[in-house]
């Protein structure tokens, strides 16, 4: 390292330190999805939760330089002005909850509660530590020593924190947050999606929703023929439409597909829980999705067609998902016959196995359950004048 990035460096941890001291937590608590970049997944579900239950609380929103968020009117947006916005927010919030791995630049005080909920509970990729061959990633994971707990919906979860965050703290297993929707249906969703997009109310939706690749910084090819899966689906069911809706993830360049009356790209679309929660079919590949999306007990259909290279140049898993018992198709024509031959017993009893097989807790109240904690540890604060 040469000398000048070691005195930038030593400015940067006597700055953050000063912080550290000076700034106070108040009645805050901030929230991060994907660092600053949606207003989505566990962070959103647990703060919308938190709002309605204890709504003395104020909260705010960190939003990444560049991006715009639609945030509820009661939430204080946080606009990354400068590298040490973040820092700052977070030493002034009694509680700091987000999905996203914490950075060197973070500082933490005695008092704060800090709370990691990750954005995959059954993640089939490697992620963070794991990732790597050697064992190191290129910028260092600090939940390990910072973070007080981490949310967990499955046992396939609490692995994930062990190995991939090296974590060795308090791990609550109450549910995925972001799931809860899938359990406790929201009929305003349903109909907001199919407004935004002109879905007819009668269409059945298919949601194709792949993950990023490492070794791609332009947008994705889709390898499925999507006319063709929907053409199947309206000749097994006749009595109405399917219609296909197509997300890219959030650290993909966007997918390279033709768009038609019916299959929509709903990659701007704010939060996936939502297009879940109204899907009557998932296609993914590598996607923590797919572990989600069982909840439903609806079919869920993993289309591996380019696993060699993406094992070979990407990343490789964290379980076996031929021996969990996943639906997996290695070409169109596998992809075809399975959908061929789906029925309703056949979908219920995989989704069952699988629930059964990583021990999924999510019951449609583990947004309830940390907000819960949350507020629990605002009443230890303010009944000891901690927070101002």
């Amino acid at each position: 390292m040469s000398i000048i990035k070691i005195v930038k460096r030593v400015i940067t941890v006597c700055y953050l330190n000063f912080l550290k001291v000076f700034v106070k937590p108040k009645n805050q608590v901030l929230f991060n999805s994907f660092h600053g970049k949606q207003y989505s997944d566990n962070p959103r579900a647990i703060s919308e939760k938190l709002h309605s239950l204890f709504p003395e609380i104020q909260i705010a929103w960190f939003i990444e330089k560049g991006y715009k968020l639609d945030l509820p009117e009661y939430v204080r947006p946080v606009e990354r002005l400068g590298r040490f916005t973040l820092a700052k927010e977070i030493l002034g919030s009694f509680c700091y909850v987000t999905n996203y791995y914490l950075g060197k630049d973070i500082r933490k005080n005695n008092n704060q509660l800090f709370i990691q909920t990750w954005h995959g509970d059954i993640g089939l990729k490697k992620v963070l530590y794991e990732a790597w061959d050697d064992g190191k990633r290129p910028e260092p994971v600090y939940d390990e020593f910072l973070t007080d707990y981490c949310i967990a919906g499955s046992k396939q979860g609490e692995i994930q924190y062990r190995n991939a965050f090296h974590y060795k703290g308090r791990i609550l297993k109450v549910g995925s947050p972001r799931n809860d929707i899938l359990l406790n249906k929201d009929q305003n969703i349903n109909i907001a999606i199919r407004d935004k997009y002109n879905i007819p109310y009668s269409a059945k939706i298919l949601l194709f929703a792949p993950t990023f690749r490492d070794n791609s910084n332009g947008k994705q090819e889709v390898l499925i023929n999507l006319n063709k899966v929907l053409s199947i689906l309206n000749s097994k069911d006749h009595a109405c439409k399917w219609v296909c809706l197509v997300r890219a993830h959030i650290a993909s360049s966007g997918l390279d597909f033709a768009d038609n009356d019916s299959i929509i790209d709903v990659t701007g679309y704010k939060d996936m829980a939502d297009l879940l929660s109204i899907a009557d079919m998932l296609i993914t590949d590598y996607s923590s999705c797919a572990g989600d999306f069982l909840l439903t007990k609806r079919p869920t259909i993993l289309a591996f067609f380019d696993q060699k290279e993406y094992l070979e140049s990407c990343r490789s898993f964290q379980f076996d998902p031929y021996e969990a018992g996943f639906f997996i198709a290695e070409t169109q024509d596998a992809l075809e016959e399975i959908i061929q031959n789906l029925n309703d017993d056949m979908v219920k009893q995989n989704c069952e196995q699988l629930i059964k097989r990583f021990e999924i807790v999510t019951d449609g109240c583990a947004s309830k359950r940390v907000a819960e904690l949350i507020h629990r540890h605002y009443e230890l604060l303010f009944s000891k004048n901690l927070i101002s």
